[in-house]
C-alpha cells in the first residue's frame, strides 16, 4: 500500500476545496429557499449593490428611488468590486458567489501567512486554523474587509522578505481596497500598515519599509478615489447636505462589561469567540514568563525559543489588547459624552473600527501559542509522558471547542439545518419569502402605475423588500442621509413616537432606520401572515407623509381604523399566496391633497 504524503499543496488545495464547498451547497441546493441573516443585509447593505448596479454607468448624485433622492454616499457598497455580481447575476447568485468567494480567499490568505510566518513547522495546525477562519459568520455584504486581511498581509510579508513580490503586494492592496469599505475598516487597516512600515525602518529593513510603504500608498488611493463623492460631503460641508448623523446620541457602555465582550465571543461583525484561544494565549504567555524568569536568574539555556514564535506572539498579543482598550474607552461614558458636545468627524465617525483588525491577530496569536506550547511540551515532557499526554488532550479540548463552537455560528448552520428537517418542516423567513416577488407583481399590477410615479411607505414589512420589487419608497435604512428629511420624517410618525419612549430614543438618536414606528408593533419590522397582528390605533400623521409625495402605505398588517387616517384599501388587498411569508394590505392616500 502507498503512504500518501500530506503536503502542504496538499493542504491548501483540500482547505480551499472544503471552504468553497462548504458554502456553495447548501445555497446552490435550496435555491430560493435559502437562510441569510437580515440584519445589516437583506434589510439594507444589499440594496447598495442592487442599486448600484441598476444605475451602472449613470453617474447619479441620488438614487431616486430611496427618500425622494437619496445622495449616493448613504448608500456605498461596502465592496466596491462586487457590485459586478450584482450586475450581471440576479441578487441570490450573486450572493451566494460572495460568500463562496471570501471564504476562499480568507482560507488561502490565513493559511498562506500562517505558513510563512512559521516557516511550514506545523502546517496541519495552519490548515485547520485557515479552515476556521474561513467559517467565521462573515456577511457577504461586507464583502473581503476581515476576509482579505491574511491575504494583504502575506503579500506584504513576501514583500519584505523578496524583493520580487514588491509589486504583488501594491497590486494586492488595490484589490483589497475595492474588495473592502474605507469606512468600515479600511482606515483601520492603513493605520496599521502605517505602524508595520514604522516597525520596519526602526529595524533597518529597506525592502520592508518600501514594501509596506507601496502598500500603503496605493491602498489609500484606492479608498480615496472610489469614495470620492464622501470625501467631497466631508471636505465641503458647508456646500454638502448635513448628515442626520449630527444628531446621534451616544451612550457609553461599562468598561468591564465591554472588555469581557471584546475578548470573549466578540461584537458584532467581527465574532471570534476566542474564549479557548484565550486559554491558549494564557497557558503558552505562562510558561514564557517563566522560562524568562528561569533564564535570566538561574543563567541556564534549556531550550531554544525560535526569536519569530516570540515576535509573532507579543506583538499579536499586544495588539489585541491595545485593540481592546481603545475599544473600552472609545465607548465609555467619558468619550461619548465628550462626542455628544462635539461635531464634525469625531462626533460622527465610528473609530472602534480596529476591532475589525481582532480575528486576525487572534489567530496569529492561536498559532504562535501552540507553537510555543509544542517547543515546551517536547522539554518539559522529555521525561514524562503524562505530560506529554496532557497537553495533547487539553489542546485537543480546546481545539474542539473552538471549532464546535464556529461551525454552530456560520451562515451556513441554518441551511444545513433546514436540508436535514425537510424544507416543509423548517419555519425560517427565506430568501423568497423575505422579497415576495409574487406577491408585489400583484400590487404593482393592482396599483397599475409606473412605480416612478408614486411613492410607498411600509408597516410590518422592511422597506428595502419594496425597492428591491422596483418601487420608490420614502422610508429606508441607511447611515448617511440628509438631517432635514429626518425632520419632516418625524412630523409623520411624531404621534407614535409620543406614545412609546423607546421607539422615539431609537428614531431621534439613531435614525439609521427611517422607518414607519408605532407603538403597536414597536421595532417589530416583520409580521407573519399567520400572526394575529391588528393595527387597531394607528397614529400615523399621513397628511405630513402626503406633502413628502407618498401616495401609498403596504402593512403586514390591517389598519382597522384605515378611513379616519384617510386610507383607502385598493382592489385585491389582500396580497397573500399559499407559500407566502405575508399578507399584504396596501392602501391609498387618498384624503389628501397631493
Amino acid at each position: 500500500m502507498v503512504k500518501m504524503k500530506w503536503t502542504k499543496s496538499s493542504y491548501f488545495i483540500l482547505g480551499l476545496v472544503l471552504v468553497c464547498l462548504w458554502s456553495l451547497l447548501p445555497f446552490g441546493y435550496l435555491r430560493g429557499d435559502s437562510l441569510f441573516t437580515i440584519h445589516d443585509q437583506l434589510d439594507g447593505e444589499i440594496l447598495s449593490y442592487i442599486l448600484a448596479a441598476r444605475h451602472w454607468g449613470e453617474h447619479l448624485s441620488v438614487y431616486p428611488e430611496l427618500m425622494n433622492g437619496l445622495p449616493v454616499t448613504g448608500q456605498i457598497p461596502p465592496a466596491l468590486s462586487f457590485v459586478l455580481f450584482y450586475r450581471y447575476f440576479p441578487a441570490l447568485e450573486a450572493m451566494t458567489f460572495s460568500l463562496v468567494l471570501i471564504r476562499g480567499v480568507a482560507f488561502a490568505g490565513m493559511f498562506l501567512l500562517l505558513c510563512e510566518l512559521f516557516q511550514d513547522r506545523h502546517v496541519w495546525v495552519y490548515f485547520l486554523v485557515g479552515c476556521l477562519f474561513a467559517l467565521l459568520p462573515y456577511y457577504p455584504v461586507y464583502g473581503l474587509c476581515i476576509p482579505g486581511q491574511p491575504f494583504l498581509a502575506f503579500t506584504i510579508l513576501m514583500g519584505c522578505r523578496r524583493k520580487r513580490w514588491i509589486p504583488v503586494a501594491g497590486v494586492t492592496a488595490v484589490l483589497y481596497g475595492v474588495s473592502s469599505s474605507l469606512v468600515l475598516v479600511g482606515f483601520a487597516v492603513c493605520f496599521a500598515i502605517l505602524v508595520f512600515t514604522i516597525r520596519e525602518f526602526r529595524h533597518k529593513n529597506r525592502k520592508g519599509v518600501t514594501t509596506a510603504l507601496v502598500a500603503l500608498v496605493t491602498l489609500t488611493l484606492t479608498y480615496v478615489l472610489t469614495n470620492l463623492s464622501l470625501f467631497a460631503q466631508v471636505l465641503h460641508r458647508d456646500k454638502a447636505f448635513v448628515s442626520h448623523k449630527s444628531e446621534y446620541v451616544l451612550n457609553g457602555l461599562p468598561f468591564f462589561g465591554s472588555l469581557k465582550d471584546v475578548l470573549g465571543d466578540g461584537i458584532s461583525y467581527t465574532q471570534t469567540f476566542a474564549q479557548p484561544l484565550l486559554i491558549v494565549t494564557m497557558w503558552a504567555a505562562g510558561l514564557l514568563i517563566w522560562y524568562q524568569y528561569r533564564h535570566i536568574k538561574k543563567r541556564r539555556v534549556r531550550i531554544l525559543i525560535y526569536a519569530d514564535l516570540k515576535t509573532a506572539f507579543w506583538m499579536s498579543l499586544w495588539s489585541i489588547v491595545a485593540i481592546s482598550l481603545w475599544y473600552c474607552i472609545y465607548h465609555s461614558g467619558f468619550v461619548c459624552n465628550l462626542r455628544n458636545r462635539s461635531t464634525g468627524v469625531f462626533h460622527e465617525m465610528n473609530l472602534d473600527r480596529f476591532v475589525w483588525l481582532m480575528p486576525l491577530c487572534w489567530c496569529i496569536l492561536a498559532v504562535s501559542s501552540v507553537e510555543l506550547l509544542f517547543i515546551f511540551r517536547d522539554y518539559l515532557g522529555r521525561k514524562k509522558k503524562l505530560i506529554r499526554w496532557g497537553y495533547a488532550a487539553l489542546l485537543v479540548v480546546l481545539g474542539l471547542w473552538w471549532t464546535g463552537t464556529v461551525l454552530w455560528h456560520t451562515e451556513e448552520k441554518y441551511n444545513y439545518s433546514k436540508i436535514l428537517k425537510g424544507r416543509e418542516t423548517y419555519h425560517a423567513l427565506d430568501w423568497d419569502g423575505f422579497w415576495a416577488e409574487d406577491l408585489f407583481s400583484q400590487i404593482k399590477a393592482s396599483i397599475g402605475k409606473n412605480p416612478e410615479d408614486y411613492r410607498v411607505v411600509s408597516l410590518g414589512i422592511f422597506p428595502s423588500v419594496s425597492v428591491y420589487n422596483g418601487l420608490y419608497a420614502l422610508d429606508a435604512y441607511t447611515n448617511n442621509y440628509d438631517v432635514n428629511y429626518k425632520h419632516r420624517f418625524r412630523e409623520a410618525i411624531a404621534p407614535e413616537l409620543a406614545r412609546d419612549e423607546y421607539i422615539q430614543h431609537y428614531f431621534d438618536d439613531w435614525g439609521n432606520r427611517c422607518y414607519l414606528f408605532t407603538k403597536e408593533q414597536s421595532n417589530y419590522f416583520t409580521v407573519e401572515k399567520t400572526e394575529d397582528r391588528k393595527l387597531k390605533d394607528l397614529q400615523i400623521d399621513f397628511s405630513a407623509l402626503a406633502k413628502m409625495g407618498c401616495n401609498y402605505l403596504i402593512s403586514a398588517s390591517p389598519v382597522e381604523n384605515c378611513e379616519e387616517l384617510g386610507l383607502t384599501e385598493i382592489g385585491g388587498s389582500p396580497f397573500e399566496s399559499q407559500n407566502s411569508w405575508y399578507r399584504l394590505y396596501v392602501y391609498e392616500l387618498t384624503g389628501f391633497g397631493a
